[in-house]
Order: C-alpha cells, then sequence, then structure tokens
C-alpha cells in the first residue's frame, strides 16, 4: 500500500445572503453517506483558487461571486487510510443555481441551522 499526500481544494459555500449553505454527497463514498462541502484535486500549474474555481463549474456548473481563504484542514478518511489529504478552504458566496454532474450523488442548500440536525463533514464556520 503505496501510503500518499494530497492537497485538494474545497468550498465553502454561502448563498449571497449568506444564511444557507451548499452541501454535496460524493458519488465515490469518500465520506460514506455524510454531507461535505465540495472540491477537489489541484492541476499542476493551477492558482489554488484557479482549481477550487474549475472543480466547482465541473462538479456543479456553479457560478462563483467571491472567494476568500479562510484556512485549512488535514485528514484522512475511514475509506482511503492510506490517503492523508491537505485541504486549502476557501469561503465561496454564489448564486444557488446548480446542475450536480456525475461525481456529485447529491446536492442541496442547507440553513446553516440544519447543521446541526444532519450527517456531516463541514469545517469549523468559526469565521462566520
Amino acid at each position: 500500500m503505496d501510503k500518499q499526500v494530497k492537497a485538494i481544494t474545497a468550498g465553502i459555500i454561502l448563498n449571497p445572503q449568506k444564511e444557507k449553505i451548499l452541501l454535496v454527497r460524493r458519488a465515490d463514498s469518500m465520506w460514506g453517506d455524510a454531507w461535505s462541502i465540495p472540491g477537489g484535486h489541484i492541476d499542476f500549474g493551477e492558482t489554488v483558487e484557479e482549481a477550487l474555481k474549475r472543480e466547482l463549474k465541473e462538479e456543479l456548473n456553479l457560478k462563483t461571486l467571491k472567494v476568500k481563504f479562510v484556512g485549512y484542514e488535514q485528514f484522512t478518511p475511514e475509506t482511503k487510510p492510506d490517503k492523508q489529504f491537505i485541504s486549502l478552504n476557501f469561503l465561496v458566496i454564489a448564486n444557488e443555481q446548480i446542475q450536480p454532474n456525475h461525481e456529485i450523488k447529491e446536492a442541496k442548500w442547507f440553513s446553516l441551522n440544519e447543521l446541526n440536525n444532519i450527517k456531516h463533514k463541514v469545517p469549523n464556520l468559526d469565521f462566520l
């Protein structure tokens, strides 16, 4: 088993009123049935912000309005014990129109209050 460290980028996506957050269930079941913030890999030569915008466009056809770096997290998902991920997380303000592609099993806007009632892998939102 070849252990790897992978850098990814992810978006904590809020609607313009900052009252709803967009979460996804990934088709690859990296998080099982838990909701998570969308994102993905960084291509060679891309900035982290360019990679995030590309991933959000590819996976959700999402139009980003504003993007701001808010921090990083590192984790090893139970489903991928040989991979350690470093996730560079951004706060993203975006319109609510989405069209998920095949990589996304389900995408849904939640009110921030609903986070307490669902199984999710959302990073700390203390910066809000």
